[in-house]
């Protein structure tokens, strides 16, 4: 479910209506901006994953939406440009989807849902390196440092489902291959590994209360037990996605 989008248009209030009503059925919060400066502190503060831009009021230039995305400091999301001229914008860049605005309605009732089938979010560097960075006060807190293989391959499991949770439901055939391709390793070592540390984490944690919360989240009860790698990575993009 898409949760924030955002409508770039200075004049028309039908659009704003129809979107309006779209995203309150799907839960949804829509944020109005009538300038660029107002979209772009919007973007930085809210992380929308999907703006609709009135090309008819505001005029769209592509320049500076490439600038924008190759300066990787900024949230990147799915683009929509609303137009009476759509051709003009298809294939320009995979984050942007061209729409007639003759016959917008029925489009836009789906293309949240689709927007969200196509990717939770995109992540900035600057943001990846902020997740990252949390990661690795929780996985210190538990016992581990970069001397384990398993602690950066956690961490990089952990950004790759906070992007797309849909990995979740395929560890094996989409998560691990990822990570391994990255690291230039086979898929068997990334899984080892993360065993590896996850194992070393539970047996010398010494905050009990972070003890508890990771098996309590993972409905361990037996004392010798420890939690699988998908319950304990589930852990932890539960942690910090709040």
């Amino acid at each position: 479910m898409c949760k924030s989008a955002v409508l770039f248009s200075k004049q028309d209030y039908n659009l704003g209506e129809v979107l309006k009503l779209i995203c309150r059925e799907k839960h949804a919060n829509l944020v109005y901006c009538r300038n660029l400066a107002e979209l772009i502190i919007t973007n930085i503060q809210s992380m929308p994953e999907v703006i609709f831009h009135d090309e008819e009021s505001i005029p769209f230039s592509f320049d500076l939406f490439k600038e924008f995305k190759d300066s990787k400091k900024y949230n990147v999301p799915t683009y929509v440009i609303l137009s009476y001229a759509p051709e003009k914008f298809f294939n320009l860049d995979e984050n942007i989807i061209a729409i007639d605005k003759k016959d917008y309605a029925n489009r836009l009732y789906n293309l949240i849902d689709e927007v969200q089938e196509k990717k939770q979010a995109v992540l900035s560097e600057c943001k990846k390196h902020e997740i990252k960075n949390k990661i690795a006060e929780y996985l210190n807190e538990l016992g581990l440092t970069t001397k384990y293989l398993g602690y950066c391959y956690i961490k990089e499991l952990v950004v790759d489902v906070i992007e797309d949770k849909r990995k979740l439901k395929s560890f094996n055939t989409r998560l691990y291959p990822q990570v391994a391709v990255k690291y230039n390793t086979q898929v068997i070592n990334i899984e080892r590994n993360v065993r590896n540390a996850i194992n070393i984490a539970i047996e010398s944690c010494k905050n009990k209360k972070l003890y508890d919360e990771i098996m309590g989240f993972s409905n361990i009860t037996r004392h010798n037990k420890v939690p699988s790698n998908k319950q304990f990575i589930t852990w932890l993009v539960e942690k910090i996605a709040v």
